[in-house]
């Protein structure tokens, strides 16, 4: 089975934000609404205007725990950059979370994750193998693919892009 990839995405998504450690000055990117809970269907705890001045609390995958002007909830980490500067050789969090100013694709889902988060985490046994009990063999996927209409298709690599 080919379960790599999705592993490794249990693995970051499992992680503890312990690492991230005390508040941090942050500046709104855009207004949006606090949330009670880390999910977007979550009830409404507040709302933040944008360039609003909030303290970043924690963290757990890409959402924020902030507090602001007496409110606290929880946004996406992509509204959120953290108010200082980091030095340009260093990982500290302030680099983690600054978003658009590094000239860096980030991927969403390991935004805020440095080399050394990754390889310091250990994923929930439980919900690593629960995950294992989702894949499929190829043949089946083949054949359910099949019976939904689907066809393979072959596209090829772009000139030098291997």
């Amino acid at each position: 089975m080919r379960l790599i990839g999705p592993v490794i995405a249990a693995a970051i998504a499992l992680l503890t934000p312990s690492w991230l450690g005390a508040a941090e000055r942050a500046v709104a990117i855009r207004a949006g609404e606090l949330k009670q809970q880390p999910f977007i269907d979550a009830a409404t705890a507040g709302s933040v205007a944008a360039n609003q001045n909030v303290s970043v609390v924690t963290r757990q995958g890409g959402w924020v725990r902030v507090e602001s002007n007496g409110q606290s909830g929880w946004m996406r980490m992509l509204n959120v950059r953290l108010a200082t500067a980091a030095p340009a050789s260093g990982t500290s969090s302030g680099a983690q979370l600054r978003t658009g100013s590094s000239g860096k694709t980030v991927t969403t889902g390991v935004k805020g994750l440095d080399e050394s988060n990754i390889r310091g985490s250990t994923p929930d046994e439980a919900q690593v193998a629960q995950l294992e009990t989702l894949g499929v063999e190829p043949a089946e996927a083949a054949d359910n693919a099949a019976s939904s209409g689907l066809q393979e298709q072959s596209v090829a690599y772009l000139k030098g892009a291997r």
